[in-house]
């Protein structure tokens, strides 16, 4: 493989993150408007409350785990080699997502970390 192709495996990678990430972004954003407005319906304050407070920390948690894939991805197309181990790191929890996740982070690992060509593109 030469650097050439290792731009591209690289330009994927980053590419792929940043849709992942950015698709469960799109979920919690959905499952946020979801629980917040299904809540409303009930017209009772006991239900209102904790549901759109448990909903709001959901969302929270799931956007603290998306956000560094998509900061990840872009970075790791700009040459940064912090990011290269974020993506790496990244990859190994993805693997255990299937069947989606898994792919991209045994493509991932294969890339960033067991071929060596990867030195061409992180100077």
């Amino acid at each position: 493989m030469d650097e050439k192709n290792m731009k591209d495996h690289i330009k994927i990678i980053g590419i792929a993150y940043m849709i992942y990430s950015g698709l469960g972004l799109a979920i919690v954003a959905f499952m946020g408007l979801f629980a917040s407005g299904l809540s409303l319906f009930s017209g009772d304050m006991g239900v209102i409350l904790p549901i759109t407070a448990l909903s709001n920390i959901v969302v929270v948690i799931l956007l603290i785990v998306s956000l560094p894939g998509i900061l990840g991805g872009y970075y790791l197309m700009k040459g940064k080699n912090w990011a290269r181990i974020l993506v790496i790191v990244l990859s190994l929890f993805n693997l255990a997502n299937f069947p989606l996740g898994t792919i991209l982070g045994a493509y991932s690992i294969y890339i960033l970390l067991i071929r060596r060509e990867w030195r061409f593109y992180f100077k």
